[in-house]
This record gives C-alpha cells, sequence and structure tokens, in this order.
C-alpha cells in the first residue's frame, strides 16, 4: 500500500469516525436517529462514496498475477 492509500483511508476513517461519533450522540441526547448523510457534510459524504466504490474496489479487481480483470477495466475506461 502506497502513502496515497494509506492518507485516503485515514481521511476516511476519520469522517467515519466523525459521523458516527455525531450519530450516538443525537440518539441518546434528542432520541432520534440520524442518516449519515444528514450529519456528514456533502463533499465528505460523496468522496467517501466515491473511494469505496472507485478506488477499492480497482485495487480488488487485481488478479493474483498481476493483471487487471477485463470487466474492471472496461468498467474503468467508460467512466
Amino acid at each position: 500500500m502506497d502513502i496515497d492509500s494509506s492518507i485516503m483511508i485515514s481521511i476516511v476513517n476519520s469522517a467515519v469516525f466523525v459521523s458516527s461519533a455525531a450519530a450516538c450522540y443525537a440518539t441518546l441526547k434528542y432520541g432520534v436517529v440520524f442518516d449519515y448523510s444528514m450529519i456528514v457534510p456533502a463533499h465528505i459524504f460523496n468522496s467517501v462514496k466515491y473511494l469505496k466504490t472507485e478506488v477499492f474496489t480497482e485495487k480488488l479487481a487485481y488478479k493474483a498475477q498481476g493483471t487487471y480483470h477485463l470487466a474492471a477495466r472496461q468498467r474503468h475506461m467508460q467512466a
């Protein structure tokens, strides 16, 4: 794993932790269950969603011998 990937994973973990803490606080204090998309700012929420769908699935699409999986490569080229 390179440095950029580890930094992005740290950002994702931080955003998830903050949103979880805010949701727990709101639920305990007001008795209302919030959706994460209501608490986390839109740019953070969309960044996390992008990282989950594009970055991590693309890295997992490599086969053991290091070649691209054909379907993942075609999906990446269409985007």
